[in-house]
């Protein structure tokens, strides 16, 4: 949105592809799925924007990108499962790709079936009637102990940022508010679970930040419905269930749950792995190696000779490729020679040996 609201209205024929028609602004999800924010406030529709601007929105999915046609597969989003499905093509001069990435299951059996994927302002709402439904479950007379505490447990898998705040919101939810409205013995039998494949949550940080948020979390496991599972492996995703390995020990167990949430990464959009194919298949020598998205030059155009510098790519869906950073990167932290002042900072280099500090 950032790049449309850039363009000037009357230089060009803006056509916006989305099965989505609002903007979501995804860092508030936890928030939303806990009730801390409405929905509502975290999206915004598209419509009126673009056409302030006089740009053209379809709500639908692009399927297909072919580079060498320039022409974009799509289908229509509202008839998508009905008898009367919308598919079309469109042309283009020049093509923007914005459609960030999607959740990586690692090959991990059984979470697409069983597990919540939390990208989505309706995986928010999905987690958050789980919850829900758990508790009143839960609550009903005759429910054995067992069964209750099963449904109660909540599993997070992955201890990234969101994997992260969204157990510290729920956690502080169930305990803080949803205590007050139900009895003390049911409360007793609730736990926030989360899962790491590493010895340290928040791993893509800086270390102390990672190890503050580690002892921080533990310290919550402490004190009882709170639980962090470090070193640990997602073997499957079973209806109500868990498994998980231990790395040291390879000792498996399994976690019943009453909701599971899954955010362990990202891999590439599956219309970005198409084109990827279509530009590798055309000029191998300029494929990149990077798996997780489209290499762009700095001026975000993607690579490839089909590509012919029409086809740029935005956002998640992207990654700069820097040669000129990198072969720097390597002088300065790899010992290689060729710099100015003849070779890696050292002796003759300015500051001293090593690398430079901050």
């Amino acid at each position: 949105m950032t790049f449309l609201q850039g363009l000037k209205a009357d230089a060009y024929e803006v056509v916006v592809i989305s099965p989505r028609n609002y903007f979501l602004y995804t860092p508030l999800l936890p928030a939303s799925a806990t009730g801390a924010v409405e929905d509502r406030s975290i999206v915004e529709p598209v419509r009126k924007q673009l056409k302030s601007k006089g740009f053209t929105y379809l709500q639908a999915e692009a399927r297909h990108i072919h580079a060498g046609d320039r022409k974009i597969s799509c289908v229509g989003v509202a008839s998508a499962g009905s008898g009367n499905v919308c598919e079309f093509e469109l042309e283009y001069d020049y093509l923007v790709n914005a459609v960030g990435s999607v959740p990586n299951t690692f090959g991990t059996p059984g979470v697409e079936e069983h597990a919540t994927f939390f990208k989505e302002v309706t995986h928010a709402t999905a987690l958050r009637r789980q919850v829900a439904q758990a508790l009143e479950r839960a609550s009903l007379p005759g429910t054995p102990v067992e069964e209750a505490r099963e449904l109660l447990t909540f599993a997070i898998v992955g201890g990234g940022p969101t994997g992260v705040e969204l157990a510290g919101e729920l956690y502080d939810l169930l305990k803080e508010d949803v205590a007050k409205e139900y009895p003390e013995e049911l409360m007793s039998l609730l736990k926030v679970v989360i899962v790491e494949l590493q010895d340290h949550i928040l791993s893509m940080y800086d270390r102390k930040i990672s190890e503050y948020a580690t002892a921080e979390f533990k310290k919550r496991a402490g004190r009882g419905n709170f639980e962090v599972c470090l070193n640990s492996r997602v073997v499957a995703v079973e209806e109500g269930r868990l498994r998980i390995a231990d790395m040291d020990s390879g000792g498996e167990r399994a976690i019943p749950f009453g909701a599971c949430v899954w955010s362990t990464g990202i891999k590439m959009h599956p219309l970005c792995e198409g084109l990827k194919e279509e530009l590798c298949a055309d000029d191998a020598e300029s494929c990149p190696a990077n798996v997780r998205s489209l290499a762009t030059d700095k001026a975000m155009r993607v690579r490839g000779r089909l590509a012919g510098g029409r086809i740029f790519a935005l956002g998640d869906c992207a990654t700069v490729e820097r040669p000129k950073s990198l072969e720097a990167a390597k002088r300065i932290f790899c010992g290689g020679g060729g710099g100015r002042g003849g070779g890696p900072r050292g002796g003759g280099g300015r500051g001293g040996g090593g690398p430079p500090r901050g």
